[in-house]
């Protein structure tokens, strides 16, 4: 067992300091973490149940009772504990979500490391289901419902994007739809764990040359492994809207869209 630093790569014995020598950062575990369910986390979360597993992390449903509300509490997968790249990731998710703060973006609540070590963010439970299980169900879109769908998440990308902050994996699994503030389908725009942060980090997890992300919705530069601006993620936003509207017939006229 070991420790390592998420923002310099850093390794120390697991008897060695709990700050990184280098930058100060707060080091992190490398160990696995048994099923959460029943537990208390940092004194303030009660877990009561999975709500499913992702690329990277588990997510539980929790009860937050200093502020009397239930939230989703996403941790880094067992198989991923030993990946100094993912908990590199893992981190990045939570910085570039602490920058962002529109409506059409997931809310992260809180993020760190619990004292057994633990990786963990507390997000907004939301209710409603990804694009992706509505694509599969219905099949192509009606084009004036693909359009309000495609604005939200432009929305949430235009705030993104002005913090200098690239998505790099827009796809439908990573657009949530749910009912919220009197709008049937409210989009949720989630996981900004392999985000790019247009700043001078020089530790980033993903560095030029590395390719990330999904590639049927990749940009040629991203899948090539160049480097990357916003324009990706217009790219592969044009391919999600396409999938949206694949089998409508675009030749016949729309009627004005409000």
């Amino acid at each position: 067992m070991e420790k390592f630093c998420p923002a310099c790569g850093r390794s120390y014995p697991a008897t060695g300091p709990e700050l990184c020598d280098d930058d100060g950062e707060r080091l992190v575990n490398l160990k696995p973490h048994p099923d959460l369910v029943g537990t208390l986390l940092e004194d303030k979360y009660e877990i009561r149940s999975k709500l499913g597993e992702g690329g990277m992390g588990t997510v539980y449903l929790a009860y937050q009772s200093s502020m009397d509300r239930e939230v989703a509490i996403k941790v880094l997968r067992p198989e991923y504990c030993h990946n100094r790249l993912a908990i590199k990731r893992f981190h990045r998710e939570a910085r570039a979500a602490s920058r962002l703060a529109h409506p059409n973006t997931i809310t992260v609540y809180d993020s760190g490391q619990s004292e057994d070590g633990l990786l963990y963010q507390v997000i907004e439970l939301l209710q409603g289901q990804p694009l992706s299980d509505i694509l599969d169900t219905e099949g192509a879109l009606d084009p004036h419902r693909a359009i309000r769908i495609v604005s939200q998440i432009c929305d949430s990308l235009a705030e993104a994007h002005e913090a200098g902050i690239w998505h790099r994996d827009l796809k439908p699994e990573n657009i949530f739809i749910c009912e919220k503030f009197g709008n049937p389908e409210f989009v949720n725009v989630l996981d900004f764990g392999i985000a790019k942060i247009a700043d001078n980090d020089a530790t980033q997890a993903t560095a030029t040359g590395m390719i990330c992300g999904t590639p049927a919705y990749m940009s040629p530069e991203q899948a090539m492994g160049k480097e990357l601006d916003n324009r990706s993620d217009v790219y592969s936003l044009g391919i999600l809207f396409w999938e949206l509207l694949e089998n409508i017939d675009l030749i016949a006229p729309l009627e004005r869209f409000d």
